[in-house]
């Protein structure tokens, strides 16, 4: 089979498929697809919840500092440092604004290679805008 002929045929094939959803009435449809009560019923096992089956009870606060967030330059020989933590709750919405505020800070080092230590969504979004400056 050459390839024109495998394209021809993927072709009708496809075409094929498409014209289920062209259908116009509810009767064509239901024949077309999978009927519903076909289907085997999930047999789920209940949930046993219960106040007597709670171990403890934690708050889900995320640490933060109370005077804000940490974004700082520190030279350690020839490489600088750019502290960027202490976001706490809010990270998801300072993440780009403290990541672009940390890679001016880094722009205006010579070096053009950088390191981010830290996976979270703002040593991520930091790490982003490190790349849109050529780091």
């Amino acid at each position: 089979m050459n390839r024109r002929a495998l394209i021809k045929s993927a072709s009708a094939a496809l075409l094929a498929f498409g014209f289920d959803g062209c259908a116009t009435s509810r009767i064509a449809r239901k024949i077309a697809t999978f009927p519903a009560d076909a289907r085997s019923p999930l047999k789920l096992s209940l949930v046993e919840a219960s106040w007597d089956r709670v171990i403890r009870t934690t708050v889900g606060l995320r640490p933060h500092r109370d005077s804000g967030f940490v974004l700082r330059a520190e030279k350690l020989d020839e490489k600088l440092l750019v502290h960027n933590y202490g976001h706490g709750g809010s990270g998801m919405s300072l993440s780009w604004g403290t990541g672009y505020m940390a890679a001016e800070t880094a722009a205006q080092h010579d070096q053009r290679l950088a390191a981010v230590i830290g996976c979270g969504v703002t040593g991520l979004t930091t790490a982003r805008q490190l790349q849109r400056r050529g780091f």
